[in-house]
This record gives C-alpha cells, structure tokens and sequence, in this order.
C-alpha cells in the first residue's frame, strides 16, 4: 500500500475541490440557460404568441393534452394551438397556468446521467 505524504494529499485535495468547483460552475451555468428557455417559454405562453413558444421546443416534441390527445413535432402542435387557443374558432377562451420546478435538470455526460461524483 503507497502512502502519501501530507502536502501531496493537501495538493491533491486542492485539485478535486478546484476542478469540482469549476464543474459545479459550468452546471449551474447550464442550469441558467434552461431557465432563460423556460422563462421565455411562459412569456410567449403567457403572450399567447405561438410562434414564439414553438422556437422554444424541439422539432420532435410530443405532447398530450389533458384530453390525452397527443401531438406530434412542431408543425402539430401549431395547428393544435391554433385549433385551441386562436381567434373567435378557438375553443380555449381563457387559460391560467402556473409552472413549479421540482427538481433540476438532470445533465447528462456520454449519453448517462451525471451523478454527484462525476462533478
């Protein structure tokens, strides 16, 4: 078993708190750009502006309504909206939502979750 004197386990302590810093940086960086996204997202939602909400999303989102119909990539969900949500045809009149984050955004590395010891 190597044993390792004090100041190189001091000097490598310093090194995993820095880089871990700097990592927990770059997440919380991340995080910020999600909740830009999510904060235009309701603006435009709020603005009824679909066009706005829709440069939000991906091109292969999928959505289900709370009358489980279902909807798929940007173009259906355009003329749901406009279906719903445009002019005297519309059949939502009014609409109040409110938007709660449970958690963060779970980020991933090489196609897995990072977990805590991989920051």
């Amino acid at each position: 078993m190597m044993m390792h004197s004090a100041p190189f386990r001091l000097l490598m302590s310093l090194v995993f708190l820095t880089v871990g810093t700097a990592l927990m940086a770059q997440d919380e960086a991340i995080h910020d750009e999600i909740r830009t996204m999510r904060d235009r997202a309701i603006a435009a939602f709020e603005a009824r502006d679909a066009e706005a909400l829709l440069a939000e999303l991906d091109e292969r989102i999928i959505f289900t309504a709370m009358n489980n119909e279902t909807v798929t990539g940007k173009d259906a969900l355009r003329d749901y909206y406009a279906r719903m949500m445009d002019g005297a045809a519309g059949l939502v009149i009014d609409l109040q939502v409110a938007f709660e984050t449970d958690a963060l955004a779970t980020l991933m590395a090489g196609g897995k979750p990072r977990l805590p010891a991989d920051r």
